[in-house]
């Protein structure tokens, strides 16, 4: 049964890799969550193992209090698409992390959770040096979103040539190949295994950094630098635990395998006049730096509790910097975007579960020395082994975590959970343990069991809606306005209060109506949809933008300039709200309302055509008769 679970979960984990890591659309981790679903299910069967060593209390009670509060912030979150993104994953990462915690504990399953992961590290990193390497965009997989294809398919862009795998960034590839170096270099230090074994996660673990590279991620080397400062002083207090008569060849073993590791990763960088031009500006940030602050700025609107999961991809847009035409769903900054979204009580809650799991780890790794050294006289321990590489990995992700989002990457994030699983249960049980920690063991036992079971009804609720928004956003993106408006209403027959869903069937509606049988009538089931979605989710500009282009095919120019207005309220710093506001204004004979708008809208970088509209505006103003 630990197999079992340890292989479905490592196949969750690759199966959002091979979907751009779960990013953005909850339909691209319909098949980890499944996979995880039937894992926390699973997870029940702990319940009834009489000799199973059971997790920290302290840490299970951390981590479930903290997840327990996030996914209360996500159910009472309004709005519908990132909302449900997040209680998915809240869920997902609870359930991967009580499964570590209390069925995924022995050596043998805790190996065949990491050797699947590195196999599919190994894959990454030999698409990450094609992409390194040559030019142009190199993308092994089909493109299963057209929206992700605009975003990220630019062969003809000019700049830096990044591995970055399967993911869609360096940034995310680089956090998964830092908690993989962590854990096969553990195993091969202090694992409990052949020599050649040993040799063998030695160089996948060199590999891995070699990897990290080629990902040009600064956020990453810099996780990987601390997390190589932590390993040598646990492998410090490893040789001062036991190994007497050895320390000296175990030290010059692991400083070997570490400068062999960092060495090659060196080696590779001092190749590269590119990777040494990005690590060279790693205190130049002006991107993220404009970001951080909308969070700091959106904490402030509700303190304790935050604004709601998802929402600084709104709020954001009227906090931020307006220097740049960015337009993030993420603060690149998990720590600064957990305070804006889940409020003071909500870091604080995960900051807490993350520091009670690294002394349960700690306290674990020590106890598994000693243990072993009680009967042998090498500290080697398949579980101090799990125990140094998670600890490590955690001080990798949470270092990272203050220049990315990784943390809302779902396949990374279950990555995380997993490590923090290992930390809450070293796999021994402490000395003098007495039975009564034995309620850890099934509390985090049903807790699997339960987050299993609320997985499999979000997915029955939520599954066919999610999947006909991505699909309805494909045919909308490719201009078959007939089958995004079908699809739609599929997905809204089972989601009535799919904002999204609604939006793009109006979108797909306004497209569609010039070639429709009776355009007045498609503008009109528009406007009736749009309308319906702003209710749902006021505070998206694009359902406020596409209501005003549907009422001013209606001829409702009040109402369509109230919602002009409106769009541009919830998103100052768009190019396209201004300009498709001039455009409304032009349109209705109001020249040098026009005028004014244009000249705003040039004002907020990233505009299109209002310079263009702007100059026959004023030369038509100049050959038109005065007016008496």
């Amino acid at each position: 049964m630990r197999v079992l679970v340890a292989v479905l979960l490592a196949l969750a984990i690759v199966a959002a890799q091979f979907v751009y890591g779960g990013l953005m659309r909850t339909a691209f981790s319909l098949p980890c969550y499944a996979l995880v679903a039937v894992a926390g299910i699973l997870g029940a069967c702990a319940v009834f193992w009489k000799r199973a060593v059971p997790p920290n209390p302290a840490a299970v009670a951390a981590t479930l209090l903290a997840g327990g509060f996030l996914t209360w912030r996500t159910l009472v979150t309004p709005g519908q698409d990132l909302a449900v993104f997040y209680t998915f994953l809240v869920t997902a990462c609870v359930a991967v992390y009580c499964l570590c915690a209390c069925v995924v504990t022995s050596p043998a399953s805790r190996y065949v959770f990491v050797s699947l992961l590195l196999l599919a590290a190994l894959g990454q990193v030999v698409v990450a040096a094609i992409q390194f390497s040559e030019p142009g965009y190199f993308w092994p997989l089909p493109w299963f979103s057209e929206q992700i294809r605009a975003w990220y398919f630019k062969p003809e862009a000019t700049g830096y040539a990044r591995g970055h795998g399967i993911y869609l960034n360096g940034n995310h590839l680089a956090w998964f190949l830092n908690g993989m170096t962590f854990l096969s270099l553990g195993l091969a230090c202090l694992g409990r295994s052949a020599v050649w074994v040993k040799i063998v996660l030695a160089y996948i673990a060199a590999v891995c950094v070699a990897g990290t590279v080629l990902t040009l991620s600064r956020g990453g080397m810099i996780g990987l630098g601390l997390g190589m400062l932590v390993f040598l002083a646990l492998s410090l207090v490893a040789l001062g635990i036991g190994a007497r008569d050895r320390r000296l060849v175990i030290l010059l073993v692991t400083l070997a395998v570490l400068v062999v590791g960092l060495g090659g990763g060196y080696y590779l960088f001092s190749q590269s006049m590119t990777a040494q031009a990005r690590m060279s500006k790693i205190l130049e940030d002006s991107y993220r730096t404009n970001l951080w602050p909308a969070a700091l700025r959106q904490a402030q609107l509700e303190p304790l509790t935050g604004t709601g999961a998802g929402s600084f991809t709104q709020l954001s847009r009227q906090l931020r910097d307006y220097s740049q035409d960015a337009d993030d769903t993420f603060a690149h900054n998990d720590w600064a975007q957990t305070m804006a979204d889940f409020g003071f009580i909500g870091l604080v809650l995960v900051a807490a579960a993350l520091c009670f799991n690294w002394r349960a780890g700690y306290l674990g790794f020590v106890d598994a020395l000693r243990q072993r050294m009680s009967v042998a006289s090498r500290p080697q321990s398949n579980s101090a082994a799990f125990g140094i590489g998670a600890l490590c990995a955690l001080v990798a992700f949470a270092a990272h975590s203050f220049f990315d989002f990784n943390m809302q990457i779902p396949a990374n994030a279950l990555l995380a959970a997993a490590c923090a699983g290992f930390l809450a249960n070293s796999g021994v049980a402490p000395w003098g343990h007495t039975g009564k920690r034995r309620m850890a063991r099934w509390v985090t036992g049903f807790a699997s069991c339960g987050c299993g079971v609320f997985l499999a009804v979000l997915l029955l609720d939520h599954s066919r809606a999610e999947w006909c928004s991505l699909r309805a956003e494909n045919a909308l993106i490719k201009g078959d306005f007939s089958l995004a408006e079908e699809t739609a209403n599929q997905g809204l027959a089972t989601a009535p209060r799919h904002s999204r869903l609604r939006r793009l069937l109006g979108e797909a509606l306004i497209q569609g109506a010039p070639s429709s049988e009776n355009p007045r009538e498609s503008y009109v089931r528009s406007t009736y949809q749009l309308r319906r979605s702003t209710e749902l989710d006021p505070d998206e500009r694009w359902n406020q933008l596409m209501l005003a282009i549907s009422l001013s095919s209606l001829r409702q120019f009040r109402a369509a300039e109230t919602a002009h207005i409106e769009a541009i309220r919830l998103d100052p710093g768009n190019p396209a709200v201004h300009e498709y506001y001039a455009l409304f204004l032009e349109s209705t004979g109001k020249t040098q309302e026009a005028v004014r708008a244009y000249e705003v809208s040039l004002a907020v970088p990233g505009t299109k055509f209002s310079s263009q509209r702007l100059q026959a505006l004023r030369q038509r103003i100049k050959l038109s008769p005065p007016q008496h």
